[in-house]
């Protein structure tokens, strides 16, 4: 198996979204072996696909197996999963929620935000600087192919991890007030660290993209904009700060997929920017899910010359 885990989750979701579910749990289980770095994640897509072909003990087996090897999962997660229905109500499933939200707060306990700068070909010159934000569940592994390409183009790139632990492979958004500290922080220290021109512009996919939208609007950090990537946060606390954000010229940029399940709620939050007279691009790619574009790094120079404009 040359392929990459990403290329791989792919693959699986696509067979998940086909209800080809057989297949979707053998292919699951050989990237395991290829994968070992990703036991969790896996072995939680594989009890999610026992659970859908209605094989509930063989499901919980593979979760109890996971947590002797030292495997962990959120249990909100576990709970809430319609996946996991088939398991819900067995007795021995909430005796593995204990034992997860246990190591859970163990996780939380040792948690702290990263930060990762990736400088431009001359870091001695005074550069933009794009500070994003990762999905919830994902983290700056992960996160990093997908923006690094940006400081080729005179960028400096920040990639900002949350402290907030979502699951052991992951972390989130959750908590607004933890993460907008925690972004002030990065900036701050960015600023200590790097020579910096005076545009900010902050991106995010997903959860992250709705913090890149909300800190943006609020004026929470000196952006002069926003790019969110499949994502857009909720509305509501958007639309006392439009005003001002209207008259300061913010500007930002939506890219979903055509497939993507978030598709409807960010154009719905797209239109109503505009109809406020907030200067918004929404971009629908073809054939796309709720992942990022293929050429996305294309796509985010483009945005970014909109809002520097």
């Amino acid at each position: 198996m040359n392929a990459d885990f990403s290329q791989i989750q792919r693959e699986i979701f696509g067979l998940y979204g086909q209800k080809r579910l057989e297949e979707a749990l053998m292919q699951t289980r050989r990237a395991r072996r290829h994968f070992p770095g990703q036991a969790a994640r896996l072995t939680f897509w594989e009890a999610c696909f026992l659970s859908l072909l209605e094989r509930p003990q063989e499901a919980l087996g593979v979760l109890q197996a996971g947590l002797e090897e030292g495997l962990w999962w959120n249990p909100e997660r576990l709970q809430q999963d319609a996946d996991l229905a088939g398991l819900q109500e067995l007795p021995e499933f909430k005796t593995l929620l204990e034992v997860c939200q246990t190591r859970k707060q163990q996780a939380q306990l040792m948690a702290q935000p990263r930060l990762r700068v990736f400088p431009p070909p001359n870091p001695s010159t005074p550069a933009p600087l794009l500070l994003a934000f990762h999905m919830r569940g994902s983290n700056l592994e992960e996160t990093a192919p997908h923006w690094q390409p940006l400081s080729q183009h005179g960028v400096l790139l920040a990639l900002l991890q949350s402290g907030q632990v979502e699951g052991p492979w992951g972390y989130c958004w959750d908590d607004y007030a933890q993460a907008k500290q925690e972004a002030q922080q990065a900036y701050t220290l960015l600023q200590t660290q790097h020579p910096l021109s005076q545009t900010l512009v902050l991106a995010g996919a997903s959860q992250g993209a709705g913090l890149a939208v909300r800190l943006t609007l609020e004026q929470a950090l000196p952006s002069r904009g926003f790019v969110a990537v499949v994502g857009a946060g909720a509305l509501e606390p958007l639309l006392p700060h439009l005003e001002a954000a209207v008259q300061k010229g913010l500007k930002g940029v939506f890219i979903t997929g055509e497939d993507d399940p978030a598709r409807a709620h960010i154009t719905l939050v797209a239109n109503e920017l505009k109809a406020q007279g907030l200067q918004v691009r929404l971009e629908v790619v073809k054939g796309l899910g709720h992942d990022y574009p293929p050429d996305f790094a294309e796509r985010l120079v483009e945005a970014l010359r909109f809002v520097h404009e």
